[in-house]
This record gives structure tokens, C-alpha cells and sequence, in this order.
């Protein structure tokens, strides 16, 4: 009798969280198959297949979609080895990340329900950005334009609570900007498009007119300041790339 230790369907299901019918399609699929089927065609998994749903898992957590996992996986050159310490610190940079927002999000609550007067530490609330390192730079490069003016004039009567939602929809978009970038989408895609005219009714709603066609002058003003890169690339390298590519290219279509 084989030493090999062996598990049933049920019993990787409840070891790893996922469900006994995920486990079937990803056997359907081709994703994950089973070491051997018993007689009444039973699946059963050894240690690679157990190994193997931890990477697939630990993809799908970072955003891949099942296809592009399998060519991963399946790909002769993949070292399961490295593969591993890639995805390690992919999420530790995933919850630096989280971490640094749920700090952003407890300063909120505490503001908005007035549980401290502290003053108000826009380091913590923006989750390591702090939007006043710009002020005195933008007064100086856009303080006799329209859109300076009437930005300082509607931001000024901004409550921490305004804030605190700016924010929530910047790093919305920003989110989707970086799973984008990821997936390796066109910059001249619809989704781009449709996400880059969100970029700029954010913009329009809470500072300045701004629509598509403004998209180009943003894009060379994020490019050339490090700063404003940060901010997008600390949803995923490569994001701020992607951000000022697809505004550039709508801003081109719309001119």
C-alpha cells in the first residue's frame, strides 16, 4: 500500500477554505487535478495538489484571473520556489498597504464622530500621502489660473468627512487603474477610457471643470513629479504608467 498521504475532495475543501464544487471546477477546467480517482471515481489529492491550490489561491488573492494562473503554473520554466517568494511579497506589500489605509480610515471615524480634537494628521488619514507637501508648489505654478482659484476656493470649506471620501473614491479608481495594469490591458481600451473619464469628473466634482480633454496636461504634471507617481504606484508597480498612458490617449481622441 502506498505511503503517499492522499486526501478526498471533502477533506482539501475543508482544509483549504474553498468549496468542494470550486474544487470540481478547477478540476474541469484543467486547473487542478487530482492525483488519482478511486474505483467509484472518487478524486483524491497528494502533497503537489495541495501545493499547487496554495498557489492558485494565493494568485486569485492578488487579482489573476484562473486563465492567466494556468499559464503561469503550467509554464516548464515556472519555479514553484521562486514563484513563491514573489507572491510572499507581493502580499506583505499588500498589507503595509491595507494597514496604512485602516489608519487612514480610523483617523476618519474619529474625526467624523469627534471622539479627539487632536489637529488632523493628513500623513495618517491619506494613508502615508499628505496632500499639503503640494500646496505652496501649486500656489506657485497655477496661483493665477482659473482652476487654482476656484479649487482653493472649494476646497478651503472641505470638513475632515469631504476628505475622508475624496479620498475613498481617489483610491477607488486608482484601484482600478492598477488591476488594469496587471492584467496588461490596452491604455487605449475601454476600460481604460471609462476609468480615465472617472479620473476627471472626480477631478471636476470636487476641485476644478476638468473633463477628458484636460487628461493630457494631468498626465505630463503626474509624469514629470515623482510625488504624484507614488501615489498610483503604491497600488501596484507600474500603475502610474498605465494612469498616464490612458489619459494621454483619451485626451488625444477627444482633441
Amino acid at each position: 500500500m502506498s505511503r503517499i498521504k492522499l486526501f478526498t475532495v471533502g477533506q482539501l475543501a475543508e482544509r483549504s477554505g474553498v468549496t468542494v464544487r470550486t474544487l470540481h471546477h478547477y478540476d474541469e477546467i484543467g486547473l487542478l487535478k487530482p492525483k488519482l480517482r478511486g474505483a467509484s471515481g472518487r478524486r483524491q489529492y497528494d502533497r503537489d495538489s495541495v501545493l499547487r491550490l496554495q498557489q492558485i489561491l494565493t494568485y486569485r488573492t492578488l487579482g489573476l484571473a484562473l486563465d492567466e494562473i494556468a499559464r503561469l503554473i503550467d509554464d516548464p520554466s515556472f519555479d514553484r520556489r521562486a514563484a513563491l517568494l514573489a507572491q510572499r511579497q507581493a502580499v506583505t506589500d499588500q498589507i503595509a498597504q491595507n494597514e496604512a489605509l485602516i489608519r487612514g480610515i480610523d483617523e476618519a471615524l474619529a474625526l467624523i464622530d469627534r471622539k479627539t480634537r487632536k489637529n488632523l494628521d493628513m500623513t495618517t488619514l491619506f494613508g502615508g500621502f499628505d496632500p499639503s507637501q503640494f500646496e505652496d508648489e501649486a500656489k506657485t505654478r497655477w496661483g493665477e489660473t482659473e482652476a487654482w482659484t476656484t479649487s482653493a476656493k472649494r476646497s478651503a470649506n472641505y470638513t475632515e468627512a469631504n476628505w475622508a471620501q475624496y479620498h475613498k473614491e481617489h483610491n477607488a479608481l486608482c484601484k482600478g487603474f492598477a488591476e488594469l495594469a496587471r492584467a496588461n490591458a490596452s491604455t487605449k481600451g475601454v476600460e481604460a477610457s471609462k476609468l480615465a473619464r472617472a479620473y476627471a469628473d472626480l477631478i471636476d466634482r470636487w476641485f476644478y471643470p476638468c473633463d477628458a480633454s484636460h487628461l493630457g496636461a494631468l498626465a505630463d504634471m503626474y509624469d514629470g513629479d515623482a510625488r504624484f507617481r507614488d501615489t498610483f504606484d503604491k497600488h501596484g508597480e507600474g500603475t502610474a504608467n498605465f494612469v498616464i498612458c490612458a489619459f494621454r490617449s483619451l485626451s488625444g481622441q477627444i482633441q
